[in-house]
């Protein structure tokens, strides 16, 4: 009798922690999302005049997740970049120690400026100084554009829900036949609290 008491008991115990667990769970797989920035690097061996980052992000708190990132550096444009522009967006996804390569592709055949414009608007106000809700053509000017602690917002109005994970983004863009920016990107998706 005082055996199974013991393994009623804990049975009961074990039913009652499950459901303690779960209130807390870490959604495993997609929906609503944060982005947070860990690393820009440009590609090493391009030949062309090509975009540069000397960018740095502050550190992400996961105590405050709704706090905005700040970019502080520059991003030195040879080219004036406008509609003329295609780009396209490689992400890999971190997996078992190993990235997965071509976990998403995005190409841009054309209208790149404005696709930065409506998909990054914090990012293209922050790093470029300029107005995402323009209704002007779309051009970002050469020259070296410079930040201190700018706050940047990641999320992207037209992305509602992404896969969660740690996530390398190969970014290339040009005019013609002709690349202009070459960079890779490291960053994290988390689940928005809600």
């Amino acid at each position: 009798m005082r055996k199974g008491t013991l393994i009623a008991s804990l049975c009961w115990i074990a039913h009652l922690a499950s459901f303690a667990a779960l209130g807390k769970g870490i959604h495993s797989f997609a929906g609503p999302f944060i982005i947070y920035i860990s690393a820009v690097n440009d590609c090493k061996d391009v030949n062309s005049p090509i975009v540069t980052h000397r960018t740095r992000f502050s550190h992400f708190n996961p105590r405050r997740p709704f706090d905005k990132q700040t970019l502080s550096g520059n991003i030195t444009v040879p080219v004036p970049i406008d509609d003329t522009w295609w780009g396209s967006i490689t992400l890999d996804i971190r997996s078992n120690n190993q990235w997965k390569s071509n976990a998403f592709i995005f190409n841009i055949t054309q209208h790149f400026c404005s696709a930065m414009r409506k998909n990054v608007p914090g990012y293209f106000h922050a790093a470029f100084g300029l107005d995402p809700n323009s209704k002007a053509p779309c051009l970002i000017p050469n020259g070296t554009h410079t930040f201190k602690d700018e706050p940047v917002s990641w999320d992207p109005p037209n992305v509602p829900i992404m896969p969660y994970g740690f996530y390398r983004s190969h970014n290339v863009g040009g005019v013609g036949r002709h690349m202009h920016a070459c960079y890779l990107t490291e960053c994290h998706i988390i689940p928005k609290p809600t």
